[in-house]
């Protein structure tokens, strides 16, 4: 495995719970997690290197502008991983059990571990889950709009009504 610089350390500091693959090809490449504890609060685990002993995967903290931004082809996977000064690289053995986590700045990361400049969101490439979770993503918009509009509705109203009585 390529030689990553790093701080380790003994934990990520949120609960993973993995939503689904992005990507998939005789195992995942791409994950998307959320932290347990914090439901709307996402995570990119991307596969990068393996050996022997365990497979490493680079965890990125994504927001819903720039997962939605991706999804449109508005930004590549790099520019999503890019969008962080650091990620953690968390390494796992065959029972998915950590054993180790560190975390990194992703200038520091070896280019291997980079997804291309070229690596916009394409649906044939992804998975069946991708597009339910792209749907997801972008509904999220729409309903914090909507709830937004319905409150300022509600707020006007009781205005309304206060100088009408």
């Amino acid at each position: 495995m390529k030689e990553v610089k790093g701080i380790k350390i003994t934990e990520l500091g949120f609960i993973p719970q993995k939503i689904g693959d992005l990507i998939y090809h005789e195992g995942p490449l791409l994950s998307a997690y959320n932290d347990r504890n914090n439901p709307d609060t996402y995570y990119l685990y991307k596969w990068a290197d393996c050996d022997e002993k365990v497979n490493r995967w680079l965890v990125s903290q994504v927001s819903i502008s720039n997962l939605r931004s991706f999804f449109l082809k508005e930004i590549s996977l790099r520019t999503l991983v890019l969008s962080n000064p650091s990620v953690f690289i968390l390494e796992l053995d065959d029972k998915l059990m950590e054993s180790g986590i560190m975390i990194s700045a992703t200038t520091d990361l070896p280019n291997e571990y980079m997804p291309k400049e070229s690596s916009f969101y394409k649906e044939d490439a992804f998975t069946d889950f991708s597009q339910t979770f792209k749907t997801r993503i972008l509904g999220k918009n729409i309903t914090e709009t909507l709830t937004f509009i319905i409150n300022e509705v509600n707020s006007i109203k009781l205005i309304l009504q206060r100088n009408l009585a």
